[in-house]
């Protein structure tokens, strides 16, 4: 099932899903925390549409923050895209050229890295906007993670 992430962006959902996939498959250490393996994550198209307009905001305001439109946070974004959650969570990176390295950036990142491995989470999307000339980043990237109610 490869299709692309949001209009906006040119990542392969499955491919994405696969690599996030294989991370949580193994025990890691993330900073001085050992994870454990984890189940599989599945794709949610309300948190892609969360995360989509999250890295879409982030890049038009050239802003790099949890915090969006209108001081919204995750929690908020993933509820006005219909995700009905119990808990969410979100990674945001900028200037990583494709998901590999982002997805590698996060896992070297402690509180990332937690996220990635945390054993709640069931749900799973990962956005990019590219940036522009004007923009400080060449790329805007949000992973929107969530357990449903």
């Amino acid at each position: 099932m490869a299709t692309a992430v949001g209009a906006s962006t040119s990542i392969d959902a499955a491919s994405a899903l696969d690599q996030l996939n294989a991370a949580r498959a193994v025990e890691r250490t993330c900073g001085t925390s050992q994870m454990p393996a984890v189940p599989p994550l599945r794709w949610s198209a309300a948190l892609e549409q969360a995360a989509t307009g999250h890295s879409e905001w982030m890049q038009a305001n050239d802003i790099f923050d949890h915090i969006g439109d209108g001081g919204s946070d995750v929690g908020m974004r993933a509820t006005a895209a219909g995700y009905a959650w119990k808990m969410v969570g979100e990674n945001i990176a900028a200037g990583h050229p494709d998901v590999p390295s982002v997805v590698r950036a996060w896992l070297e990142s402690p509180g990332h890295c937690m996220n990635i491995m945390h054993p709640d989470f069931v749900d799973v999307a990962l956005a990019m906007k590219p940036g522009t000339s004007s923009n400080t980043y060449r790329t805007w990237w949000t992973l929107d993670f969530g357990r449903p109610r």
